[in-house]
């Protein structure tokens, strides 16, 4: 069986098209495209199930973008939605933006919480600066080290008893930081 992260269909193909490919591929990204499309065309494109419509002429850079991100929320691993991250004792609730030391409330701000849910969900494996920096500013973010050292500062402060003697957040020398499981 041969697997596809998208697919383009040309609308000419006709709407069936896309019924017959969306009956068959559930959650696979699908792209219309035409040379011109009246928004009747395009709602009826969206409603049998693609997920996006580019008329031409079209910007090949910014269909590229749209083609990338939809095959991102494509392999993205969906969690349940009452999934908590227990590692240690701390506990980080992604939906409820909470996180907690023994049971006690630690008040982050978005990207410390962002960052330490990213270290979280890879606990034990050292994850690399390019990886942090893509998880939290996406793939255009210039990587500025001293950035990633204040925000690690920052969480340590609040989450370590002793923040020069890391119990969580270790630092892995020219590679990047881990949230130590032991």
């Amino acid at each position: 069986m041969i697997e596809y992260d998208s697919v383009l269909v040309n609308i000419n193909l006709g709407i069936e098209a896309i019924r017959c490919i969306r009956a068959n591929y559930s959650r696979i990204p699908i792209l219309a495209f035409a040379k011109t499309a009246n928004d009747d065309v395009q709602l009826s494109a969206f409603d049998t199930g693609a997920d996006d419509f580019i008329v031409k002429p079209f910007k090949l850079l910014l269909s590229a973008a749209r083609l990338r991100s939809s095959i991102r929320r494509y392999h993205a691993i969906e969690l349940p939605v009452d999934r908590t991250l227990t590692v240690k004792d701390v506990t980080l609730d992604p939906i409820r933006r909470k996180v907690e030391k023994k049971g006690t409330l630690v008040h982050l701000r978005p990207k410390e919480f962002r960052m330490l849910q990213f270290l979280m969900e890879n606990a034990g494996k050292p994850v690399s600066h390019e990886a942090i920096f893509k998880a939290l500013w996406g793939e255009k973010r210039d990587g500025n080290r001293a950035l990633l050292r204040v925000l690690v500062r920052e969480l340590r402060k609040k989450l370590e008893t002793n923040p020069t003697k890391p119990r969580y957040l270790l630092a892995d020398s020219h590679i990047g930081y881990r949230f130590d499981p032991k």
